[in-house]
């Protein structure tokens, strides 16, 4: 299923599609508490377009009282939040699903939300990329690009790969992986729809001027 959404859906769009500009994302990690979490996205939110909650080593239930805070307390709106990995977490919030690659079947998946909730898929290859655009993903997150400490040990899969995927595929493609706001040129040239960052903007001192930042370069080169 290829849904077809209202004409203001543009929380994956790139310029090539609308005009609008590249995204920026904001992930979160397994390491932070739920008041550093709210603090960062009340800093970043006027410059960050999407807020990934990721949260691998915590309950279901845990996860829905994070989201129901940032949710209530006004920092984000159900469209601008995304639950990675766990679907019933993300029904009942009413907000976006990302699964990683080895997660849930995405055309399953698609099948359960309809077009009621945006459906972002992780890949590491053109093949994973492939498939998860053809059973239904909306967007795809490719990485880790750069080395990043969140992925020890691990070779970063670089740049000509990420151009590789973002001309394989049909749905926007975001970077992720060791980006910050000096490295975002390189990024954007390989036509990806954007970026989405987790240390750069979690563990900064200052979350909102990094923030900034990186939004600046952004539209400079959008």
């Amino acid at each position: 299923m290829r849904c077809r959404y209202p004409p203001g859906y543009r929380f994956f769009a790139g310029k090539g599609e609308t005009g609008i500009g590249a995204r920026l994302h904001l992930v979160t990690g397994d390491r932070h508490l739920p008041d550093h979490i709210v603090a960062v996205v009340e800093k970043v939110r006027p410059w960050v377009d999407q807020v990934h909650l990721r949260w691998k080593s915590r309950t279901a239930r845990e996860m829905y009282r994070l989201g129901s805070r940032l949710l209530e307390r006004g920092l984000l709106t159900s469209g601008q939040l995304v639950v990675h990995d766990r679907l019933d977490v993300a029904m009942a919030l009413g907000c976006g699903i990302h699964l990683p690659e080895a997660g849930l079947p995405v055309d399953r998946v698609r099948e359960i939300v309809g077009c009621r909730h945006r459906v972002g898929v992780s890949v590491h290859s053109v093949r994973a990329a492939e498939q998860a655009a053809a059973l239904g993903a909306d967007y795809l997150m490719f990485g880790h690009v750069f080395s990043t400490p969140s992925k020890p040990g691990i070779p970063p899969k670089g740049l000509e790969l990420l151009s590789r995927v973002v001309r394989a595929v049909k749905v926007p493609v975001l970077a992720i992986g060791g980006i910050n706001a000096e490295r975002i040129p390189r990024v954007m040239e390989t036509g990806c729809a954007g970026v989405a960052v987790l240390s750069a903007l979690m563990d900064s001192p200052n979350p909102e001027g990094a923030a900034r930042r990186m939004r600046a370069r952004l539209d400079r080169l959008s």
